[in-house]
């Protein structure tokens, strides 16, 4: 958002073009670049800079799948180079954040239809239950071991993927976290709980049970979560700690 808000008070430009065509690449100057460099600005290339600045900023309305109307595009680029344009920057910075609260609204909407979708097919499904919190989950494999409640401490393995099966994240391979599950989303502190030790299967979690409707970085406001969970061990307090530590 910070970026999209600088494009609209017309600081952008420069900074996604030195961002897109540095690349992280600074420090990777070669001989035939120092050569190129011109001795003063007044030898400066501007028509490859314009044009720079003008596809560095069609990569950004591209990425953020904006719809481009170019003649008012650049009509508003031209006015506010020449000192003309009919917005301020005030004004551009609440048309550009009005924009974006509509566009979380939208796809925060979009994300709670296609979760309750999602869940009421899964829930037609043998071997799910539900939950009366509205948390949805599946033992595949019966542990054998101790139980944990919704506050315990445990060892997990799992992956994290949205209802369209786009992974988000996981535990890595024989690494499984350690989790104090009074701290974590409702819904996997309710689910892990229905597992004994040993045991694996799946969660499915509805927004209001894990980051609601702003979400967080990385996971969509009102999304529904899926949980692949393996069980590994309720822990003590001391081994939890103990854990952490890396001991």
């Amino acid at each position: 958002m910070k970026h999209l808000l600088a494009f609209g008070m017309l600081t952008l430009g420069l900074a996604l073009a030195l961002a897109s065509c540095g690349d992280g690449k600074q420090a990777e100057n070669t001989d035939s670049e120092e050569q190129n460099t011109p001795a003063s600005l007044a030898d400066y290339d501007f028509a490859r800079l314009n044009y720079a600045l003008g596809a560095s900023a069609g990569f950004f309305v591209k990425d953020q799948g904006v719809k481009l109307d170019a003649e008012q595009f650049l009509k508003g680029l031209r006015d506010a180079a020449e000192g003309k344009s009919t917005m301020n920057e005030k004004d551009c910075q609440i048309e550009l954040e009005k924009y974006l609260a509509l566009e979380q609204e939208f796809k925060a909407q979009e994300q709670l239809r296609m979760g309750d979708r999602f869940l009421d097919s899964m829930a037609k499904l043998p071997g799910v239950v539900s939950d009366s919190s509205g948390l949805l989950y599946r033992i595949d494999v019966e542990g054998t071991g101790a139980q944990p409640t919704d506050s315990s401490y445990v060892s997990v393995n799992y992956v994290l993927t949205l209802v369209n099966g786009q992974v988000l994240d996981s535990s890595a391979t024989g690494q499984p976290i350690l989790a104090n599950l009074k701290n974590m989303i409702r819904g996997w502190a309710i689910g892990v709980s229905k597992f004994r030790e040993g045991g694996k299967g799946m969660l499915y979690i509805p927004p209001d049970l894990a980051y609601g409707v702003n979400g967080r970085p990385g996971i969509p406001g009102n999304a529904t979560l899926v949980f692949s969970i393996g069980l590994e061990k309720v822990l003590t307090k001391e081994e939890y700690e103990k854990g952490l530590r890396g001991q």
